[in-house]
């Protein structure tokens, strides 16, 4: 019996391992008889489910949190990735205001690096293009009496007599010039004995048309220019200080109806085009930028931590003759020279010369001024501030220019009007620290400015960057014969 169980095992173990037979052809499947392939097919999917859920059981045996895992991650790499960007530096601010601030810092910094790292090749091969925004004229050829006819309230005195010519407030108006004209003006007794309050404009233009050759310097060449506080774009060539900032320069803007009234009676057409800048009145905007007191600065660590501003009640507002604007000198002094807030120190400046009326407005309420006026404070003392206020009056904020030049930090309104010192190239939370046009933010940013010193230390090195070009004297005085030449060589006026 045992040899017998032997023989049987084996037997089958033999049986076992032998191949199938090879099925005859009549007993395979005919291809038109599909419920005879039915146990085929459905053997196959038997053993693909199967397969699957091996598959499944293993991985969550070997990975019992793959899932989470695998959410966790998406979700951590999306969320941690837009939460970055957003944040910037800081990234564990959710909310408040250090989000906003911060993400403004982070992308205009950022954005802004190859040009403030560049500026030094931007100066030399794109600032006269933007000075003289080129090409604007597609005419060269400009009948005076037209642009009389366009702006009969500006250029009421227009003439090119040998006479100087003087308006109400003392100011000498002579806005079609040759050079020779302009010799007579400036040795003319007029001028010498009695020197008008825009007289340094007369000078700007002198120094440089006198560097040009003797072919620049005939009766021939004519210019005009409007030597004052204006911003307007009359759409004609003339040489300007200041003009307004837009977006898409050499189109026409309207001053809003909404915001015309009786006594804001200038509300002429501001055109875009025909203003070209020139350095005018230098020494009053670029005089500063190399005072001792500026050279010598104390670092920005040893600053005060206080707000600081004084200035004149010009610029819209106060009841001045100037078109509407965003940005009023006015209801800065108003929300905040009484405010309990002591690390703010803001309030109006009244010179005599002023207070007498100087022309700069009428209808002037002085003793409403006198509410909001403070002591003067010199540019020694204004250096002991960490943060100095710079808001635009009549045209550009004249202490923009030196404060970007101390190791002071700007806090303004992104400027709207520009100068020779193209204040429209500069970048908010890189060279300046932007404050909304009505102010209403400004305690907030002083707070945000204090807790972050680095930032601000940063901007104030880029500020001072930026200025660097401008003290190149001969680089400059080079820049502006460029200008001269291109405008005396490209428009003609008859």
């Amino acid at each position: 019996m045992k040899k017998s169980k032997s023989f049987i095992k084996k037997e089958s173990l033999q049986l076992s391992l032998s191949p199938l037979p090879s099925p005859l052809p009549s007993q395979l499947p005919s291809p038109l008889s599909p419920l005879s392939s039915l146990p085929y097919i459905l053997n196959i999917l038997n053993i693909s489910i199967l397969f699957i859920v091996i598959i499944i059981i293993t991985i969550q045996t070997v990975y019992p949190n793959y899932n989470d895992y695998n959410n966790g991650y998406d979700n951590g790499h999306h969320d941690g990735h837009r939460n970055g960007y957003d944040n910037g530096y800081d990234n564990g601010y959710d909310n408040g205001y250090d989000n906003g601030y911060d993400n403004g810092y982070d992308n205009g910094y950022h954005g802004c690096n190859n040009s403030c790292h560049g500026y030094n090749v931007y100066i030399q091969n794109e600032r006269f293009l933007r000075l003289v925004e080129y090409p604007s004229f597609p005419q060269r050829r400009f009948p005076i009496q037209m642009l009389v006819e366009k702006h009969p309230h500006e250029f009421q005195h227009l003439h090119v007599g040998a006479g100087a010519k003087r308006t109400g407030n003392g100011t000498m108006n002579s806005y079609v010039l040759t050079f020779p004209r302009l010799q007579s003006i400036l040795s003319s007794p007029i001028y010498t004995n009695s020197p008008p309050p825009n007289m340094n404009y007369y000078r700007d233009l002198y120094h440089v048309w006198s560097q040009l050759s003797p072919s620049y310097q005939t009766e021939e060449r004519k210019i005009v220019w409007f030597p004052h506080d204006r911003v307007e774009r009359f759409g004609f060539p003339i040489l300007v200080k200041t003009r307004t900032i837009l977006s898409q320069p050499f189109l026409l803007t309207l001053v809003s109806p909404s915001h015309k009234k009786e006594d804001d009676v200038n509300t002429d057409l501001m055109v875009t085009g025909g203003s070209i800048l020139l350095k005018l009145n230098s020494i009053r905007h670029f005089g500063w930028m190399t005072h001792p007191f500026i050279v010598n600065d104390v670092p920005f660590s040893r600053k005060k931590a206080v707000v600081l501003w004084r200035g004149n009640a010009t610029g819209y507002g106060f009841g001045n003759n100037i078109p509407y604007r965003t940005v009023s000198r006015e209801t800065l002094v108003k929300t905040y020279t009484h405010s309990p807030f002591t690390f703010l120190d803001i309030g109006l400046t009244l010179p005599k010369h002023f207070l007498k009326d100087s022309g700069n407005s009428k209808n002037l309420n002085l003793q409403n001024l006198q509410k909001y006026s403070k002591p003067n404070v010199s540019l020694g003392d204004q250096l002991q501030y960490k943060y100095i206020l710079s808001v635009e009056g009549n045209d550009v904020a004249t202490n923009l220019k030196w404060i970007m030049a101390s190791n002071s930090l700007v806090m303004a309104p992104i400027p709207q009007m520009e100068s020779w010192f193209l204040e429209s190239r500069l970048v908010p939370y890189v060279h300046f620290l932007p404050i909304n046009d009505d102010f209403s933010d400004l305690v907030e940013k002083y707070h945000w400015a204090e807790r972050h010193p680095s930032k601000c230390e940063q901007m104030v090195l880029n500020a001072k960057t930026y200025v660097k070009p401008f003290l190149e004297q001969k680089k400059e005085l080079e820049l502006q014969k460029e200008v001269m030449m291109y405008y005396l060589d490209t428009f003609q006026w008859t």
